[in-house]
């Protein structure tokens, strides 16, 4: 598969600390070599270090959303909102922030499958908008 003439590649991370990650990433290696995609997996001892560096374009990281439950709204607050602590590709979006924090404070479930799809609309035009930039899924500057 070729992008303006070049062959495309990526860089995957994974980390030791989830050996399970390893199967996940030749899974994902195998998948995409079947459509021409050139994946390279490298693991890294610490995997939030190695984030912050611009040497890589796909990660599998792991929030840890089940610790509260399986909600997802700290993975979301720590990686898709402006201030966000792991927000390693630089997300910036009033719409999606407002969306997440509106979420953290609603408990009827049915209002918070309605944000949370806001939220993933908002995320995902953001993304198919301006697909140079890392955003918090792991997801690099290939596009």
């Amino acid at each position: 598969m070729e992008n303006r003439g070049a062959s495309l590649s990526a860089v995957l991370l994974t980390y030791p600390q989830q050996p399970d990650w390893v199967i996940l990433a030749t899974a994902i290696q195998a998948n995409l070599q079947e459509i021409g995609f050139n994946v390279k997996i490298r693991q890294v001892e610490d995997i939030n270090a190695a984030l912050k560096t611009p040497d890589w374009d796909l990660a599998i990281n792991s929030p840890g959303i089940m610790t509260n439950g399986g909600a997802p709204d700290s993975a979301l607050q720590e990686y898709l909102t402006t201030k966000g602590e792991r927000n390693y590709g630089g997300v910036t979006d009033a719409e999606l922030d407002n969306q997440i924090e509106t979420l953290s404070l609603t408990f009827d479930a049915e209002k918070r499958k309605e944000i949370l799809l806001i939220a993933l609309v908002v995320s995902y035009l953001a993304f198919a908008a301006f697909g140079n930039y890392r955003n918090a899924f792991g997801m690099g500057s290939l596009f």
